[in-house]
């Protein structure tokens, strides 16, 4: 059985060409910034109106940015050191 968005929208999200502002917000999560705190960057550089809750919704699970997330920790992690592949 399949689940389709009419059925349960939180299940399955439309996966998307990302903006440079996604690519910027895990970049700045990775490094561990907070969330309001990349909110805010992202504002003023991009001169976008993000809230802090579309934010987390982009990073929850299934999220639009919860793959990518986990791809930049890996090539990030693979480029410091090498071993950390074999774990992620």
């Amino acid at each position: 059985m399949k689940i389709t968005n009419s059925e349960n929208p939180i299940m399955t999200v439309k996966r998307r060409k990302l903006k440079p502002y996604h690519v910027r917000s895990v970049e700045l999560r990775f490094k561990g910034y907070k969330y309001a705190q990349i909110c805010e960057a992202i504002n003023r550089e991009f001169g976008t109106n993000i809230k802090v809750q579309t934010l987390r919704w982009w990073f929850m699970s299934n999220g639009i940015l919860d793959d990518e997330c986990y791809k930049y920790m890996r090539r990030e992690a693979g480029k410091m050191n090498p071993v950390w592949l074999d774990i992620l």
